[in-house]
């Protein structure tokens, strides 16, 4: 029996380590990649235009990887002046690192529902709110910040773009291992699974196997899609998978 991983690289090789050392087998699928996003360019202009009651959200640790990468070529830093957003605690973390000022963060859930219940006691009008996203990010935030009157500027620092694999490699791999357990974070790996294997192999296997996944919102598509055995991770990090995943096997 194998735990079948399905994070981006680097986190799924991660959490198959801790797995592994746990005494779990794992096997680590990567179906998405990364790459720099179309306007990282802007990004010096609008920095300097930003006061000290303007916003800037941070949506994923990717964003901060890749506009550090940025940012450093041209020896240039994160802005001071902002009030700083970030999606999570781990991604606060990363960024705490890079400037040194407070980053407000949901602290009991990484998601976009949580991050938007920060903004209730802010007065959004009239402030300009810098959103640092991907090419794949939901429009929600923007939408309330919209509705508070806040201007808004929205960067793709990276693209989540499909890996190239060869599928009836991985097909026979995953049959092969007898998975039983999927953990999944994202809602455009979870249709590239689904995708990824014949409608014959979904109802025999695929769709009988234990799905772990992060958030209510990714729980009901996974069972639009077929599963019944979804569990939904207190948090989006390893650590708290690892305990999800321990409660189910």
């Amino acid at each position: 029996m194998t735990i079948l991983i399905l994070r981006p690289h680097p986190y799924g090789k991660k959490l198959a380590k801790k797995l592994f050392d746990l005494g779990f087998n794992t096997y680590n699928l990567s179906l998405i990649t990364f790459k720099k996003g179309k306007n990282l360019k802007l990004l010096p202009k609008i920095f300097t235009l930003l006061k000290n009651k303007d916003l800037i959200f941070v949506l994923s640790q990717q964003t901060i990887k890749f506009v550090n990468n940025f940012l450093n070529r041209l020896n240039l830093k994160w802005p001071i002046k902002p009030i700083y957003y970030a999606i999570g605690e781990n991604t606060a973390l990363k960024l705490k690192k890079n400037i040194n000022k407070k980053i407000n963060y949901p602290e009991n859930k990484a998601n976009m529902e949580t991050l938007i219940n920060l903004l209730k006691l802010q007065d959004l009008k009239g402030k300009t709110t810098l959103v640092l996203q991907s090419n794949n990010s939901r429009n929600l935030l923007k939408k309330i910040l919209k509705k508070n009157g806040a201007k808004i500027i929205s960067i793709e620092c990276y693209k989540q773009i499909n890996k190239k694999i060869n599928k009836k490699k991985e097909i026979n791999k995953l049959k092969k291992y007898k998975i039983k357990e999927i953990v999944v974070t994202s809602k455009k790996i979870l249709k590239e699974l689904y995708k990824l294997i014949p409608p014959k192999d979904r109802i025999k296997w695929l769709l009988k196997c234990k799905i772990v996944v992060i958030s209510k919102r990714l729980a009901k598509i996974a069972y639009k899609l077929g599963w019944k055995k979804i569990y939904i991770s207190e948090k989006a990090n390893n650590n708290s998978l690892i305990k999800t995943l321990k409660q189910i096997i």
